[in-house]
């Protein structure tokens, strides 16, 4: 068996969905209409549908940054009969910094 047929694919290698949120590689929530603000340094998205529960200050991925969202001004369960998912509208993030995985989209030199 060949080298590359025993490696696992890393997550990092993975293409992603640039209107998802992810956790440690993992998508977890879908994005909608992302106002990015570089000067702030701050992402906006006008809805967000999670399928789990959204934590206040914890660190997330969109796109090539790690950002950390605050709230919601609007926050709804919703249930399909199956299951429960998150709906926040809008939800605001902090852009931290470029993920480890990701490009330099810009620079993050404070002003």
């Amino acid at each position: 068996m060949s080298e590359s047929k025993r490696k696992p694919v890393s997550a990092e290698n993975r293409s992603r969905n640039p209107r998802r949120l992810y956790e440690d590689n993992n998508p977890i929530a879908l994005t909608q209409d992302p106002k990015i603000d570089l000067d702030r340094k701050k992402i906006i998205f006008s809805v967000v549908s999670a399928a789990v529960n959204l934590g206040i200050n914890k660190v997330y991925e969109f796109q090539n940054w790690k950002v950390m969202c605050s709230g919601a001004q609007l926050y709804n369960t919703v249930s399909d009969g199956v299951g429960h998912g998150y709906s926040y509208s809008p939800l605001t993030c902090k852009i931290l910094g470029n993920s480890v995985s990701g490009g330099s989209q810009f620079p993050l030199a404070e002003k």
